[in-house]
């Protein structure tokens, strides 16, 4: 499963969200090796890899767009 999450930071225009990708039943390192997160050409790194569990990213920011997120299986 993948989603997200928002939370609004007092006092700025900017908010804190978080892309995660995770299992509902068992603890999702089992299986994956890494998850690849393709954030907007902004961020630096735009390119974020994760190995180990929580596979998740948390930014600030103040607008919308598209994350590409690319599973790598064990």
């Amino acid at each position: 499963m993948y989603g997200n999450t928002t939370e609004i930071i007092p006092g700025n225009q900017n908010k804190k969200w978080t892309v995660y990708f995770k299992s509902l039943y068992s603890n999702t390192s089992e299986f994956v090796e890494k998850v690849r997160f393709k954030l907007h050409e902004t961020f630096n790194p735009n390119v974020v890899e994760v190995t180990e569990y929580p596979f998740e990213v948390t930014r600030s920011g103040w607008g919308a767009f598209e994350i590409k997120i690319r599973v790598y299986w064990k």
